[in-house]
């Protein structure tokens, strides 16, 4: 928008005419309730002699995991994160700063304020408050500037890598010059040019220029209400005091980097990754960047769950920092004997069955036991009569009579995974193989489908027989299972590698 503003220059004295004749009348700001996960843990910290809203989430961990700092960018606000700091907090401690007069940060007179070199002190200041050994820095537009020059120009060896979601790549000379205006053009201006551009409201200029055509209202709803809640006076200083890095910083990046991008991005077009990649040493690109199909420029609100699954495969399996493996953490913490005391009262308050998973014919379990009175093989086929095969998920003897089900007329199949870990490709192919050729001698069966508490191993197969056999949406398919099995899938990492095998998206050769 601010391109907008600046070819308004050269007419400005005959809009300044006008305006005195015509006064703009004051916008009705929207707004929306931030989630929760945001309200209860802001806070306010003095930085540069003001106050700064920030959030920040503890992990149980603490200091045994990584820290991520999510970087807004013009305008941004902090709740332009909530799916990604909902996300995060299961592995990590999430980190994130309203930069001075964004969101309820508080405003300063003083342009210097706002240029991007002070952006990145406040930054690094920030990290001074949350210690930690290993930082992961998350830009997004014009923070991934931020991010960039926070990595580069403080050497801070506690900062491990940068992900540059929808980078900017500067700006062409002439506008270098022309943003220096933007100083002196009159606020009238830039309000009559911001009310033109929101006519329309969801479906405006100033929202199709952040959000993809096919976004929900809900999303483009914040949108405008981000685009409405960034004041005229911040956007100028800002803009007068913004720079971007030079192809030597980019050349200086010293650790790893990971970039996405919307294809369908109007603001910073994917040809601005190609840039950033061809300046970057290649032995800092660990990873092809990612295109994202179907995604605009916010790309982080409109696929939040593979922007977060790319992310965190990145910083596991390319970066290193294996503490923010859930698969790990889960191991750490978890008690392994499946039937001592605390487990088998888990156990016990699970429900033992649930309904038929409508569109599909599988129902979800946990697994039985042989001397349960409630959920054992002999209970089990009496209540439910119109199951005609169990598939056992468990990686070892199951703890009850598999021949007791056969007796029945059940079939009982095995297909050993393992606990924590979700099941590979081939285990997959099984699983649907078993299942197709079960209902195309039977189609009007059940299949009843175990691991030890039926959520996540079940949960995670099920879902890919959905996503691959009845075509049903990825989100769709996890919100199914959670539907007739209460909490759905519960480790994050099995919801992250769903939408890695599934999601439709693009990579840039690293090498091009």
């Amino acid at each position: 928008m601010w391109k907008l503003v600046l070819s308004t220059v050269a007419p400005a004295l005959i809009i300044f005419f006008i305006k005195k004749r015509i006064k703009i009348p004051e916008e009705k700001i929207p707004t929306f309730e931030e989630d929760k996960i945001i309200k209860k843990n802001e806070t306010y910290i003095t930085i540069n002699g003001l106050q700064h809203r920030v959030v920040y989430v503890s992990h149980v961990m603490k200091e045994n995991v990584p820290t991520i700092l999510f970087i807004h960018g013009l305008g941004g606000q902090i709740s332009q994160w909530t799916s990604l700091i909902q996300h995060f907090s299961n592995t990590a401690n999430v980190l994130a700063m309203e930069q001075t007069g964004n969101g309820k940060s508080e405003s300063s007179p003083n342009y210097a304020c706002y240029n991007t070199d002070e952006f990145v002190r406040n930054l690094n200041q920030l990290l001074t408050y949350y210690p930690n050994d290993n930082f992961v820095l998350v830009g997004h537009s014009y923070g991934c500037c931020l991010a960039t020059l926070l990595a580069v120009k403080e050497q801070n060896p506690k900062i491990k890598t940068i992900i540059l979601i929808s980078p900017v790549y500067g700006i062409p000379k002439y506008q270098v010059y022309l943003k220096k205006l933007i100083r002196f053009v009159p606020n009238e201006i830039i309000a009559f040019t911001r009310k033109k551009d929101k006519e329309g409201g969801i479906h405006s200029k100033s929202v199709n220029r952040f959000i993809h055509q096919t976004a929900p209202d809900e999303l483009r709803y914040k949108q405008l209400c981000w685009n409405s809640q960034s004041t005229i006076a911040t956007f100028k200083r800002t803009i007068y005091g913004m720079r971007f890095p030079t192809l030597e910083e980019y050349a200086s990046i010293k650790i790893p980097v990971l970039l996405i991008g919307g294809k369908d991005d109007l603001i910073a077009p994917i040809s601005n990754i190609t840039k950033i990649k061809q300046s970057i040493s290649s032995s800092q690109l660990l990873a092809d960047p990612y295109i994202i199909p179907n995604s605009g420029h916010q790309t982080i609100i409109e696929k939040p769950q593979l922007v977060a699954a790319m992310i965190q495969e990145f910083v596991i399996n390319k970066v290193g920092l294996t503490d923010m493996d859930a698969k790990v953490q889960i191991l750490k913490t978890a008690d392994m004997d499946k039937w001592s005391l605390k487990n088998y009262d888990k156990w016990k308050k699970k429900v033992s069955v649930s309904e038929v998973m409508r569109p599909s014919k599988f129902r979800g379990m946990k697994v039985m036991r042989q001397t349960d009175d409630e959920h054992c093989p002999k209970i089990f086929s009496e209540k439910y009569p119109n199951v005609g095969m169990v598939i056992d998920l468990t990686k070892d003897t199951p703890p009850y009579d598999f021949v007791d089900l056969k007796s029945r007329n059940i079939i009982y199949r095995k297909i050993a995974t393992v606990s924590k870990v979700p099941p590979p490709l081939k285990i997959v192919r099984t699983f649907i193989d078993i299942a197709k050729d079960f209902w195309d001698k039977y189609p009007d069966k059940e299949i009843a489908v175990h691991c030890h508490y039926g959520t996540n191993r079940t949960g995670f197969l099920i879902a890919c027989y959905l996503i691959e056999v009845l075509k049903i949406p990825i989100q769709e398919a996890i919100e199914i299972f959670a539907e007739y099995r209460p909490k759905g899938i519960k480790h994050i990492h099995f919801v992250d590698e769903l939408y890695l095998r599934y999601s439709e998206y693009e990579k840039i050769n690293k090498n091009q």
